[in-house]
């Protein structure tokens, strides 16, 4: 078989194959959606346990990680579909996730300790009222 125009099929045939490969591309290089959720369930979860008070620098860093995750998202969504690479902000947003675990658990132990030490605080203030009333109960107002 015989090919007519050697130039017209060999334009077809690199259109043919720089378009397998641009779909190709499309394909692999998925939008970081979730890792985004996982990010922002993780830290709405450290706020939820009180981590802006009792782990306060973890979840600065894991909050600042999560908003450079958005900023570099929202930059990588204005190029071109073919040039788009995701792969930083899957990384900034999986280093979110570990700060705000990381803030979690430090703020569920500090928050444990805070409640014990209270308890012990409000038990000593109790016993403390008791005495008072016992030993001045007798006294008129």
């Amino acid at each position: 078989m015989r090919v007519k125009n050697p130039v017209i099929f060999f334009f077809g045939l690199t259109l043919a194959a720089a378009g397998g490969i641009s779909i190709t591309r499309v394909k692999l290089n998925k939008m970081p959606e979730r890792e985004m959720t996982l990010a922002r369930e993780k830290l709405s979860e450290a706020q939820s346990v009180k981590s802006p008070i009792f782990a306060e620098e973890l979840y600065s860093e894991a909050s600042m990680f999560f908003d450079s995750a958005m900023i570099c998202w929202s930059r990588e969504n204005e190029r071109f579909i073919l040039f788009r690479n995701y792969k930083k902000i899957k990384n900034i947003a999986m280093s979110s996730v570990e700060k705000s675990e990381a803030a979690i658990v430090f703020a569920k132990k500090h928050a444990s300790r805070v409640e014990n030490m209270l308890g012990s605080r409000m038990e000593t203030l109790r016993t403390q009222v008791e005495e008072f009333e016992e030993d001045f109960r007798s006294f008129p107002l």
